[in-house]
């Protein structure tokens, strides 16, 4: 089979490599954006684990050149619900519009990330807290990588 050689592989490789293309994902991702982007303050304890992972992966801003702004929903739906009529697992559903505009304000590109997450409420209460609050902690991180994926994208030479 041609695709099972290696040479082919190999060659197909270069190929790519000699156009200059460069992958979103690859090392150096972001790397347009990293440390030039300043992002809202958040308020609720969602919105700073939010900020959180969008700066973990952007770094912290040294000299900010854009702002994110960002608009963030979250609600919850249950999804199983026992004989007995008790809701025993739920979906953490998040929305997240942004928009990065430059320094002077003005809109640079802008877009909507959506995920979810769930959790189970068959444990202790303390259980139960501790499974929402990972389930929105995990959507967060999922929101912030949507976010960056887009933004990637739209701010590629």
């Amino acid at each position: 089979m041609l695709l099972s050689n290696r040479r082919w592989f190999l060659a197909g490789a270069l190929a790519l490599a000699g156009c200059g293309f460069t992958p979103v994902y690859g090392p150096g991702a972001n790397t347009n954006l990293r440390g030039l982007v300043l992002v809202q303050a958040p308020t609720t304890r969602e919105e700073f684990e939010l900020v959180r992972a969008l700066e973990l992966r952007l770094g912290q801003p040294s000299a900010a050149q854009y702002s994110l702004d960002y608009t963030l929903t979250i609600s919850e739906e249950a999804v199983v619900v026992a004989q007995n009529q008790v809701q025993s697992r739920f979906n953490v559903i998040g929305v997240l519009d942004y928009v990065l505009k430059s320094s002077d304000g003005d809109p640079v590109t802008n877009g909507q990330a959506k995920a979810f997450t769930s959790y189970s409420s068959t444990g202790s209460t303390v259980a139960t807290d501790q499974s929402q609050r990972d389930a929105r902690d995990r959507l967060m991180g999922l929101l912030a990588d949507q976010t960056l994926a887009r933004l990637a994208a739209d701010m590629a030479p």
